[in-house]
């Protein structure tokens, strides 16, 4: 698992390489910048049917949490509808093309995306739409921010099985 944290400037060196370790079955996690290069961004997130078109800055509230999701599923005892949430001051907009393999994650309340998961062959892109800075949104002073990393990494650990064969080759 890789996290990158406001970047603002992805290069094509870069690019190369989150592809390649996404295509080996790895995970990354994109928090963008506060001044991201459109471009710049749009030649990773191109392979994946995605793109950032703008910035949007009204206030707003992470409004949907998608608890069928593996990474919320299990993590509440019980839903409550008044769940203390982020507040987003500024994200950027996305453009979500349909034969993209992307899953909403959370929402917000105006329904654009603010964590999606993005599959690749074996392994997944977990974008948020907006910079951790606080200018940005209090994201990573909520409650939530804990259990939605922890459970990105859980996922991204490869599974070792149970029991192995003997006389087999197994790579443990």
């Amino acid at each position: 698992l890789i996290i990158i944290e406001n970047i603002n400037d992805i290069n094509t060196g870069l690019t190369t390489s989150f592809q390649e370790f996404i295509d080996a079955g790895k995970s990354l996690i994109i928090f963008p910048g506060n001044d991201i290069n459109f471009s710049s961004y749009n030649k990773l997130y191109n392979k994946y049917e995605l793109s950032f078109i703008g910035l949007d800055t009204t206030d707003k509230k992470v409004g949907e949490l998608n608890y069928q999701h593996p990474i919320y599923s299990n993590v509440f005892d019980q839903i409550k509808e008044n769940i203390n949430l982020p507040n987003v001051k500024q994200n950027y907009k996305l453009n979500i093309k349909p034969n993209s393999n992307t899953a909403s994650v959370a929402n917000l309340n105006n329904e654009d995306p603010f964590l999606i998961e993005t599959k690749d062959n074996k392994g997944s892109l977990y974008t948020f739409t907006t910079s951790t800075d606080l200018k940005f949104t209090n994201f990573i002073k909520q409650a939530i921010f804990v259990p939605t990393i922890l459970r990105i990494t859980e996922l991204c650990e490869q599974q070792n099985s149970l029991s192995y064969q003997i006389g087999r080759d197994n790579i443990i």
